[in-house]
């Protein structure tokens, strides 16, 4: 076929969209769910779309970007922060990260996407044995300094040095940001120990949270959270890496609902705002706590690696 028209001008040539791949299980068609979704959080100069699944209903980037690491610089999660903010954490986000009292004591725990590290801490401190990790190289070194304890950065060596050698693996607020479900859940997986359980948190984009704020939802944290799964995706990703799927809760999470208010006014993030707004943010999310829900998964009995 010929490249140019009749009277020697170019054709032209229109790139073809990006095929649809569902990240959780495989499908190849969707429908617009969401489009141009800024960044409200860190302003960066992206704007994304989410499409649903027709097949499983998985809420989903589209395209899914191949580098996210633009999304990540000066990202706030990775800087080291207070005794007081952990002390907060710990008691206004209990039903998010569960106090490690709740797992048996003397344990293997990982927490998958680690962040500061201060979850680690607080488990180490607890009497677990504790491992992170981080896929940023220098800043899984520049924790494992500050804490004392390995942190991983290439899943490879991770899977070679720990396989089949934890009872507990946490991820909090992770998942949502992965662009490679299956792998990483088999990953998961690959880790446990027979009783073994992995415990996820995600945002849920079901809630009444996201139906009132939509674009302007905390939570939805556009382009740095890459897809949104559900119960019925924790069923399919359990059974996909022969995992059993043990349950599901809603967590109070009052940063979703806090920081969703100034955006939804200033269309922007203020963190002046989220601290003012705290108090109700609390009182909210703790009545009517549906705006994330944790996950269990486990490798045969969970009831063997909880207290």
């Amino acid at each position: 076929m010929s490249d140019i028209n009749a009277d020697g001008t170019a054709l032209a040539v229109t790139a073809s969209p990006p095929v649809f791949s569902c990240l959780c299980c495989g499908g190849s068609t969707a429908s617009l769910f969401l489009d141009q979704c800024p960044d409200f959080y860190l302003r960066k100069p992206f704007v994304v779309s989410y499409h649903r699944c027709t097949a499983c209903g998985l809420v989903q980037q589209h395209p899914v970007p191949s580098d996210v690491s633009p999304y990540y610089d000066a990202y706030p999660v990775h800087r080291p922060r207070s005794a007081a903010y952990s002390w907060f954490r710990r008691m206004l986000m209990s039903s998010v990260y569960l106090p490690p009292q709740h797992w048996r004591r003397g344990g293997r725990l990982l927490d998958f996407g680690c962040g500061d590290g201060w979850y680690l801490e607080w488990c180490k401190s607890a009497g677990l044995e504790v491992v992170g990790f981080e896929p940023s190289s220098s800043h899984a070194n520049a924790l494992a300094a500050r804490l004392g304890v390995p942190v991983m950065s290439d899943a490879s060596e991770l899977q070679r040095q720990f396989g089949g050698a934890f009872d507990v693996i946490t991820l909090h607020f992770v998942v949502e940001h992965l662009t490679d479900l299956q792998s990483t859940f088999r990953l998961l997986a690959s880790l446990l120990r027979p009783g073994g359980v992995v415990r996820y948190v995600v945002p849920n984009i079901d809630s009444w949270e996201f139906r009132l704020f939509r674009r302007r939802w905390h939570s939805l944290d556009a382009p740095r959270h890459i897809s949104f799964p559900g119960v019925e995706h924790a069923d399919l990703l359990a059974h996909s890496c022969g995992l059993s799927f043990v349950g599901k809760s809603f967590v109070s999470f009052p940063n979703g609902f806090g920081g969703s208010l100034p955006t939804a006014l200033w269309a922007r993030f203020s963190e002046l705002a989220l601290l003012l707004t705290l108090p109700i943010s609390v009182v909210v999310t703790r009545l009517f706590p549906a705006g994330s829900q944790a996950f269990l998964l486990s490798r045969r009995d969970a009831r063997s690696v909880q207290s």
